[in-house]
Parts: C-alpha cells; structure tokens; sequence
C-alpha cells in the first residue's frame, strides 16, 4: 500500500528551502550519487521554448533508496546517518552529512520526484518518493515493483524550475565550470568516476594549469594536527575558493580565500582529521568563532601567500630576462646574500605588478626605463615601506591599479626582511664607525669634544637598549639638570653647543644628554641621564664620585614625585680606571653599577662594552641576514647621515659640498 511520511519541520526551515542557493541544491543532488557509489551521474536540463527551464534530471547509477530505510531518509530533518560513515560500501569517501539535501532539491522547483531503483535479494525493485514546495513536510512514497533489465540507482526529476534557478541552470557553460571546481578534488582521485552535465563531462583535469599538495601542521585545542592543501591552479577561470574538506578530500565547507592571488585562478582544498571533528560537532559552520578552525585558516593562508610569491616569481623572471637583454635591470650580477634574493624576489614581483597594471612605463625608450627601474630599486632599498608613494608620484599608478601590488607588498615578509636588514645593517655601520671614532688614534684625535657625538647619539639611543628609542625630551628634566649641574660647580654639564658655536675643539667641556621614557605603568617615567666623557679622559673615582653626587640631587627634585619617577645614570668613556672597577658591583640585571636604591641606578660604561653589547644583540638577525659591517663602511655610513656632525678632517667634503648646494636658492 502507498504511504505518506509526514516531517515535522518548521517555517522557519521552508523559509531557509526557499533562499538555499539552487547551485549548491543542485551540488547536494549529485553528492547524493556519489555516496551512494553511483561512478555516472547524468544532469539533464530540458528547456521550453515559452518558460525557460522546464525540468532538470539528476540521474545516478548508485545502489538506490532500499525501501526498507527510507522512512529512515525521508522521515526527519537533518541529522544524517552518513555522518558517522567515512566510506561508502566500496569505500570512497563520503560527503553527506546534514540530511538537508532531499529538502534542498526544493530550492530549484517545486515539484520533487525521487525514483529509486535498489536490489531487493536478486530482483531489482522501483517505487517513488514525491513532494511539493507548498508542503515540503509531505512525502508521498508509492509501493515498490519488480523491474527487468534496470540498473540501480536513483533519478531525481524536479518540475516547476523557479526564477531563480531557471538562469543559473539556463548558463549551461558557467554551471559546468562551477561544478568542475566544486568536484575536482574528487574526481581527481576518482577518474573512472563521471559527472556529465547534458551530454558533456566535467574534465578538471583539461581546465587545470597545475595543482600543487602543500603539507603543514597547526595547533588545535593543544594538540598539533597535519593538513594537506591542494592548491589548484585552473586555466582561464575566474576562481577564488577555499573549501574545507574530510582527511580523504571530500569538500564540505566553501569559505572565502582572504589572499590576493591574482592574476591566478586559485581553488584550495584542506583536508585534515580536525576538520571531520569540527563537522560531527557542528562547529564546522562556526568557523569564525572557533579558535582552532582559525589557526587552520591563518596557516593555509600565509603557505597560500607563499605559493604566491613563488608562481609570482616565476613570471617575474620572465618579464626581468627581458629587462636584463635590453641591458635596463638595475642588479648586476647574481645576489651574495639572502637579503640581496629577498629584495630582488620583491623587485621582480614590482616590475610583474607594474608591467601588468601600467605597460605603457615599460615600452617607454631604454633610457627612460632605466631611470624608472633605479629609482623603483633606490625606492625599495631605502625605504620599503614608502614604496606606495613613490609608484603614486613617479610612475602615476592610481589606487585601483596598485591594490593588488600593495595588498602582496603589505602581507609580505619579504618587505619586512628587507626594512629589518636595512635597520641592522645601518647599526652596525653605525657600531663599527663609532668605534672608530673612540678607539682609532688616527680618528679620535679629531673629536676631542663631545658636542658632535652628543648630537649624533641622540638619534641612535638604541646602542644602550631598545627600550630608549620611544623616549622625548623633557623641558622639566632639561631644566633640573642644568639648574643642578650649577649648584654642583658643573656648569659645563649644562652647556648645548651648535655646531656653528664650536670655536675651539680642545676647549669644549663633557656633556649630558637626556631623554624620558615611558616606563610601562600610565604616569610612571624613566629619566635616563648620560654623561659622555671626551676619548682623552678616562672614568677615574673623581668622576664616579661626581656622577654619584650629581644623581642625589637631581633624583631629589620635588618637579618628580618619587613614587612614579625611575631615574638611570649612566656615565661613558673609553677606560674605567682600576680604582673605580674595584668599587663597582655587577648583577645578572647590570653589569658595573655603582649605586642601585629609592628608584636611583648609576651605572658606568666603557665605550668597547657598549659597543661589544650592542653588536651582541644584533648577531642573531646579522648571521641570519648575512651582513657584515667593515670600519670603511662604518665611516661611509656616519658621513651619509651625519657628514655636518662629524669633526672636518672625516667629513666627506662632495657631500658636504652637495648637501650645501641643495640648501640654496635659485
């Protein structure tokens, strides 16, 4: 006897039925095949000459509907039995999950008719399950009857096409295309297994320009997973798609890519064991909330950017071998280091970018193109992060023209290896030309005051530690220290020569700089103080006991409360005499200090010592960057940042002369 299964299912879900997108119905459909084994699935879309989309046919070859479990199928909402299942009967990988696809079929029209042919011992039976849009909750299910010569499986025929789906299903080429990206992964691994879309098969394989299987780990819930992303790279496509899928490949979830990987057309697959767990738990859809899911995506998506770069690279190389024969690429020879690869790598993906968006910069005359490509590389060299500005003004690329170039340059690391070996290169030429100038008879006998290195120093505080470059000057403090430096019979302490005052180099006296410093609790500062000995001049106990006495009356100023108000002394000079080093202490926090109480460090220095610190924390990134800093270099950078600065016997006079040449008027 015929029966009628009735579904308790809410307005709310009929609501939902109805704004499912028909593709992704039309997808549920064809999984629906392939988990049951079916190896041929056949859509057939059958138009009207009047009303577009008549009906649509999806018929599949699998093991059918048995009449014994379909009140078990069609009788409730969600919750799928093929959740617990990892494979099919002849173990392919399973997709279903949700139990929502025999209602979603509804979102393409509003006559649904399921007809199953299954095997029933050794006789083949056929019976019919059909619903309506205006009472999906019904299901009329027909008795079963033998049937000869018939091949199991399962035709689903849906009448009625709405709207909708009538000009999706009507775009016969781009719903090909869709379902090509969506089954490729499986029909990769399965390639005896056949989805033809009236009369024409999806062949991923044909559309493909490569694919590419990356491996990583990430943390989840704190344990380490693996996960397998297979990057496929399609012909002629317009594809941005990431999916989520089972440890076997089967795509669940279709996310967005969030990477810039154009010009490519780019569909990613993941799969991993944590995914599966996500989709039993049903936080699969969550994935925004959820932590681990999130760690997933934050991998794959930073081993997306470096496939980028990677294929990028590769076109990049052959738009530069043409830059190289016309004799216009601003490199010569081959790079000697990793910084020189990292900044080549982000040049050649500039020039990629720019030729692609602007043509017309590299058709100019040779001549012209080669101004462009030195000042592009100059651009990067000096400063990488100011390189949009200068594509705005030098080469005119507007915004929309220079997002996708930004977009790689901002997310890069390549640009933040380049601007880190910039920094640690330009401080150790620093290093090595201020040791020089301390320690070199044939350099230090020139500076014998301490106004220039006064000056210089107060751009490159970080030689005493990193936490110095986010300090200010501070009139308050200016003002302490000179009113005290009176009072303690140490007016020169107070003294800020220009370089345009310096008359007599022997004559001029020692000399403090300052700055504060935040020191992490809102209201609390940190003063340091520096008194910079002249080279000639070694720190005996004369000049502890003044720097001594000079940190008790400042600390004492009532314009600092005590309570929030750190104070650091620290005196510098090329020597400490034996009398002051045996009355030092020295700690795991400090190396020879002398006072350290109420909030007061006075701390001495030697100049090879802060230098010897300095370069200690720079060998990390100086081994791992492959740079190197000769006394040459150290004076060549010195006189190209502080040439004005330096006393006239070290000065770079074509510099000089140049930089006085820019200052004038015409």
């Amino acid at each position: 006897m015929p029966k009628r299964i009735q579904v308790s299912l809410a307005s709310e879900h009929l609501s939902l039925m109805k704004k499912h997108s028909p593709l992704n119905a039309l997808v549920e459909l064809i999984w629906n095949g392939l988990d049951a084994d079916a190896t041929r699935i056949d859509i057939s879309i059958t138009e009207s000459p009047l009303l577009g989309i008549d009906e649509v046919t999806v018929t599949d070859n699998g093991h059918g509907i048995d009449f014994a479990t379909v009140e078990e199928s069609f009788g409730r909402y969600g919750g799928s039995q093929k959740i617990l299942q990892r494979q099919s009967p002849s173990g392919r990988i399973v997709h279903g999950h949700k139990g929502y696809g025999r209602y979603r079929a509804l979102s393409l029209g509003a006559l649904v008719t399921w007809i199953s042919r299954y095997r029933d011992g050794i006789i083949t039976k056929e019976y019919e399950i059909s619903t309506e849009y205006s009472n999906a909750a019904q299901f009329d299910i027909s008795d079963p009857a033998p049937v000869t010569n018939a091949q199991t499986g399962v035709a689903v025929r849906i009448r009625s096409i709405h709207e909708r789906a009538s000009a999706i299903l009507g775009n016969r080429e781009s719903l090909r295309i869709e379902l090509t990206k969506t089954f490729a992964p499986y029909l990769l691994i399965y390639p005896s297994v056949e989805i033809i879309v009236n009369g024409i098969a999806l062949q991923p394989r044909k559309m493909i320009d490569l694919d590419k299987i990356i491996r990583f780990n990430f943390q989840a819930e704190k344990q380490e997973y693996s996960a397998n992303m297979t990057v496929v790279r399609w012909k002629q496509l317009d594809a941005k798609e990431l999916w989520l899928c089972s440890s076997e490949g089967a795509p669940y979830k279709l996310i967005d890519l969030r990477v810039n990987m154009s010009p490519f057309a780019v569909s990613a697959y993941i799969s991993s064991e944590y995914i599966e767990k996500a989709l039993r738990e049903y936080t699969l859809d969550l994935e925004e909330l959820d932590p681990s899911i999130g760690a997933l995506l934050a991998e794959a998506r930073e081993q997306l950017r470096g496939l980028y770069r990677e294929w990028a690279s590769n076109r990049a190389a052959i738009a530069v071998s043409r830059l190289k024969a016309e004799g216009v690429y601003p490199y010569v020879g081959e790079p000697k280091t990793r910084m020189d690869e990292a900044e080549r790598q982000v040049f050649d993906i500039c020039v990629l970018k720019i030729s692609e968006a602007k043509p017309e910069v590299f058709e100019a005359k040779a001549q012209s193109k080669k101004l462009t490509l030195s000042l592009l590389k100059e651009a990067l060299r000096d400063n990488p992060n100011d390189l949009r500005r200068v594509l705005q003004e030098v080469l005119d690329l507007k915004d929309s023209e220079l997002r996708d170039l930004i977009e790689v340059l901002e997310k890069t690391s390549l640009r933040n290896m380049i601007s880190t070996a910039k920094t640690v290169g330009d401080r150790l030429k620093f290093l090595a030309g201020l040791d020089q100038l301390v320690y070199d008879p044939a350099t230090n006998k020139h500076v014998l005051e301490r106004s220039q290195l006064h000056k210089i120093l107060l751009n490159e505080l970080w030689i005493l530690g990193d936490q110095y470059l986010y300090g200010a000057d501070d009139v308050r403090l200016s003002n302490v220290l000179k009113e005290y430096a009176k009072y303690l019979g140490r007016e020169e302490l107070a003294i800020d020569l220009s370089i345009e005052e310096i008359q007599s180099m022997s004559d001029i006296p020692d000399i403090c700089l300052w700055h504060q410093y935040s020191s992490g609790t809102p209201g609390h500062v940190e003063n340091l103080i520096i008194e910079l000995k002249r080279p000639s001049v070694d720190i005996g106990l004369k000049e502890l006991n003044q720097i001594a006495e000079y940190s008790r009356v400042v600390s004492e100023s009532p314009r600092f409360p005590k309570q929030k108000t750190k104070w650091t002394f620290i005196i510098i000079g090329r020597k400490i005499e034996d009398g002051v080093r045996f009355a030092l202490h020295s700690d795991d926090e400090l190396k020879d200090w002398y006072i350290k109480k109420d909030g007061v460090r006075v701390i001495v220095r030697e100049w090879g010592e802060v230098i010897h610190e300095a370069k200690s924390r720079l060998k990390f990134l100086e081994d791992q960057l492959m740079n190197s800093a000769t006394s040459e270099d150290g004076l060549n950078y010195l006189r190209a940042k502080y040439n004005d600065l330096l006393p006239k016997e070290l000065r770079d006079e074509v510099a000089a002369t140049s930089q006085c040449e820019s200052q004038g008027s015409f």
